[in-house]
């Protein structure tokens, strides 16, 4: 399993009722569950994902990205989440910047990066591809995604403006919605799961 997912030098490994948590160097104990808890409570109302998203790896960014498989994993900054402290500095100074908005839950990052793959997860259940993505996959996929997009925008839409709709979206979701629609429909399950006050976006991109 380390050498057909490529986590040959990682120190440490364990597995989570199916999702596999590694780390070059021994991680947080407390970090290690907490990501992991994150990760059932979302795949327990979304079981697909159980099926796309293999490993969480702790390493040097928080991402979500393609094993050579096929499948998906998550890395998590291994500074960020070396313990509760650093994750919860790291997550108030996103506020601070904007990026988020109406959130104190610092595993609201774990729950974006969770969006990303449910986003990557919805994309591929378009287009029936499970395994390896080829090239002919990765077009159909990109397509797939951008269905996604539409169809997120489309759930909340009404007659607003393109305009209107990105103000909305920043002070619901944050800046970072506005930068692109992943990180528009990411910042919405993050804001699902661990949001504050009303969140209508968050909520029709949700049931979307």
């Amino acid at each position: 399993w380390r050498l057909e997912h490529g986590f040959v030098k990682n120190k440490y490994m364990e597995n989570f009722d199916g999702l596999y948590v590694t780390s070059p160097t021994e991680p947080n104990r407390i970090m290690v569950k907490k990501a992991a808890e994150t990760y059932h409570r979302i795949a327990t109302d979304f079981p697909a994902l159980k099926k796309t998203l293999l490993a969480i790896g702790f390493g040097a960014d928080n991402s979500c990205g393609f094993a050579p498989n096929g499948y998906m994993f998550l890395s998590l900054d291994g500074d960020i989440w070396k313990d509760e402290e650093s994750l919860s500095s790291f997550f108030e100074k996103v506020k601070e910047l904007g990026h988020t908005r109406n959130a104190s839950d610092p595993m609201f990052i774990m729950a974006h990066e969770l969006g990303h793959a449910l986003d990557n997860t919805l994309a591929l259940k378009r287009i029936g591809a499970g395994g390896r993505l080829t090239i002919e996959k990765m077009s159909a996929f990109s397509k797939a995604k951008k269905e996604n997009a539409q169809k997120a925008r489309a759930a909340f839409r009404g007659d607003l403006s393109d305009e209107e709709m990105d103000e909305r979206i920043a002070d619901e979701l944050g800046e970072r919605a506005i930068d692109s629609d992943e990180e528009m429909i990411a910042q919405a399950v993050a804001t699902w799961y661990y949001g504050e006050a009303d969140h209508p976006i968050a909520d029709a991109i949700m049931q979307m």
